[in-house]
């Protein structure tokens, strides 16, 4: 059994000793030395492989053992101009953000940090320190407390801003020797004074840069459909989450009328983007070019070596295991003999060299491969290429899509002009057949006597529903009537006696031959078969008293006939509801009775029989008059049209309009007038 176990030890012992033969063979072949692409150190330099037990003592420095203390993933956050170049990364917050630990550790310390700045510092161990601070007030209600033990992600405080963004400033630093102190001002001192790394690699972050060319018109810009805030001044500069890709990039001008020109941008890789906005032949704004510079990673290089164990945290002295002068160590080819072997792996003394001035100026710089830069600038280059033929591919199909566009443009132009060309050839067709079938104009005769009108209006009823349209309706037939010649009596809100007493004087200044217009807007009732026109203080308690206090229609008519007039046309807009129909009392019908006309008159209502008169067309009607009156004004003003023709066109076009708000309203015409009326000549 024990021979075994010496057996199996034996063959492992062999095999690794194969494998390393093969590996120095493979590298002393190729000619260059191998490098490790994570830490970007020669492989030449003695490294401890990591274990899955200590793999961040290894690799601390990996982006994926680190995050944003802020979250950009769900926007673009904005950073200063004067963090750009430097491995700091500043946050613009509007206050109130969560600010989370950027990877494991311990919490050093929370307060002020000098006169005006105030934050935490965080011991993440193998001697790097992150410093988080602002000049704003933090939280730390809920923070952890010193000395507490923290993980990646875990919320630490939020700063508190009262005017204007805050600004939160993150900074990881590197020391050979612990940095412990009580004090914030010296802590702070201390970090400051080592080296530091790079935050934007750490966490994945890039800088995107937007200028603009030309005026500074009106225009906004939306990244992977993130809209910019529109009140920034440019140049201005946001932070992105490395590795979006080929994202939209979409350049919206105009408040009314909007021109959206699209785009892609290149946010895959850590550096510096700077993307140009500008005039675009659509007269609108756009992407015009944009460039791409890799993140200076110098610094943070020098400090992966030194964790790495490839260079000292001191300056670099002739022994040193990276030394320019120091001699690389032997390594086995297949062909050497055993005896070449077995002296190789005897470790033998080296002497160690006293080191020149101008080797010590060499030696203080680590010599380190920048293979994360190179690898980022490659990127960068591919990804442009692949814009550049993205950006051509689009250019082809704006150049198709706008000459689509113009071809449909003429097919429309020529589709207009033929549909104008057939409206102009059916409008002289009718014309013609208008002049063919037009009557030839009867001149009217000279009046024989005057022009007279009585304009009443009532809208103030004091027992029943008041109006809002009546007073309106009369004061414009008045103006009108007596533009067209009319001397006209007006009355307005017409209590019983003065309703009686404007009858009687109105009566009394007609004589033989006149032209008389009387018009009347207000309440009206029918009871039985008689027609009743309502003065502003009736009761109406009951139908007798209705027939005592209102004035019948049939008296006006009469008294008109009696005084002999050469014309009379009687225009009554009171086809309303009834205003009686209420607290349980019914007095008449709704709308106005038939009524008869003597000769020489002309009696036309503002509604049929059963039918209610409409004041308005819905809501959204802003005419002060109601509808019947507003149509008979704009038609009696038509020079040398007949009033058999006006009331005519006022009943078709009242009908037409009623019945487009789904009512029925007919003004009904009674008509026993002799020759032919002109309200113009």
């Amino acid at each position: 059994m024990l021979n075994l176990g010496r057996l199996l030890q034996w063959c492992a012992f062999f095999l690794c000793a194969c494998l390393a033969v093969q590996a120095a063979s493979a590298q002393s072949s190729s000619g260059s030395p191998v490098t490790n692409t994570l830490l970007a150190v020669d492989a030449s330099t003695p490294v401890d492989l990591p274990t899955p037990a200590n793999s961040f003592l290894s690799d601390p420095l990996l982006p994926r053992r680190w995050r944003s203390p802020v979250n950009i993933s769900t926007d673009l956050i904005r950073t200063q101009w004067r963090h750009s170049n430097s491995p700091t990364t500043a946050f613009e917050l509007s206050g109130l953000e969560p600010i989370r630990a950027p990877a494991d550790g311990v919490l050093l310390y929370r307060g002020m940090l000098g006169p005006w700045e105030s934050g935490f510092v965080i011991d993440h161990g193998h001697g790097l320190y992150s410093l988080l601070s602002s000049v704003m007030n933090w939280n730390l209600r809920t923070s952890p407390e010193p000395g507490s033990k923290i993980e990646k992600g875990q919320f630490l405080s939020s700063a508190v801003s009262t005017v204007g963004p805050s600004v939160l400033t993150w900074d990881v630093f590197y020391s050979a020797q612990p940095i412990d102190s009580k004090e914030g001002v010296d802590l702070a001192r201390q970090l400051r004074s080592q080296k530091a790394i790079n935050t934007r690699f750490l966490a994945n972050i890039g800088l995107v840069t937007f200028k603009v060319e030309g005026s500074r018109d009106e225009f906004s810009i939306a990244v992977d459909q993130r809209e910019l805030p529109r009140q920034i001044s440019f140049p201005a500069l946001f932070l992105f989450e490395v590795g979006l890709g080929l994202v939209s990039l979409e350049v919206t001008t105009g408040t009314f009328f909007k021109t959206v020109n699209k785009d892609l941008i290149d946010l895959s890789a850590k550096g510096v983007v700077t993307q140009v906005i500008g005039k675009k032949a659509n007269r609108g704004y756009g992407a015009l070019r944009s460039s791409f510079v890799a993140a200076d990673l110098s610094s943070t290089d020098e400090v992966m070596a030194i964790l790495s164990g490839s260079a000292t945290p001191a300056i670099a002295s002739a022994d040193s295991p990276l030394s320019a002068t120091s001699t690389p160590p032997v390594s086995a080819s297949p062909s050497a003999p055993p005896e070449t072997m077995a002296a190789a792996s005897i470790p033998t003394p080296t002497p160690t060299p006293t080191p020149s001035p101008a080797a010590t100026t060499v030696l203080s710089a680590p010599v380190v491969v920048n293979l994360e830069a190179q690898r980022l600038q490659a990127l960068a280059d591919q990804r442009a290429q692949e814009l550049t033929q993205l950006r051509q591919q689009l250019a082809q199909a704006e150049t198709q899509r706008l000459q689509d566009a113009q071809r449909l443009a003429e097919i429309s132009v020529a589709e207009q002009k033929r549909q104008a060309d057939l409206l102009q050839q059916q409008t002289l067709a009718q014309q013609r057949s208008q002049e063919l079938q037009r009557p030839q104009r009867i001149e009217p005769a000279p009046p024989t006597g005057k022009r007279k009108a009585l304009v009443i209006g009532n809208d103030l009823y004091r027992h029943v529903t008041r109006l809002d349209n009546a007073r309106a309706d009369a004061r414009a037939m008045s103006q009108s009537l007596q533009t067209l010649g009319f001397n006209v009596t007006l009355a307005l809100d017409q209590t019983e006696r003065g309703l009686k007493e404007t009858l009687r004087n109105f009566k009394s200044s007609v004589e033989g031959g006149d032209e008389v217009v009387v018009f009347y807007a207000g309440h009206g009732v029918q009871i039985g078969t008689t027609n009743y026109l309502l003065p502003v203080d009736i009761a109406g308690q009951n139908e007798e008293q209705v027939r005592d206090e209102a004035i019948q229609m049939q008296r006006i008519l009469d008294d008109m006939q009696e005084r002999r007039t050469g014309f009379l046309l009687m225009i009554v807009d009171a086809c309303r509801d009834n205003p009686f129909k209420v607290a349980g009392r019914t007095l008449g019908g709704r709308g106005l009775a038939p009524t008869t006309a003597a000769t020489g008159q002309m009696v036309i209502f503002s509604a049929g029989t059963g039918q209610q008169a409409l004041d308005k067309l819905g809501a959204d009607d802003k005419e002060p008059n109601g509808l019947f009156t507003r149509l008979f004004l704009r038609e009696m003003e038509k020079p040398g049209v007949s009033v058999d023709r006006v009331l005519r066109t006022v009943r078709t076009e009242v009908a037409r309009l009623a019945r487009s708000v789904g009512h029925e309203q007919t003004p009904a015409l009674y008509d026993q007038s002799l020759g032919d009326f002109f309200f113009k000549p």
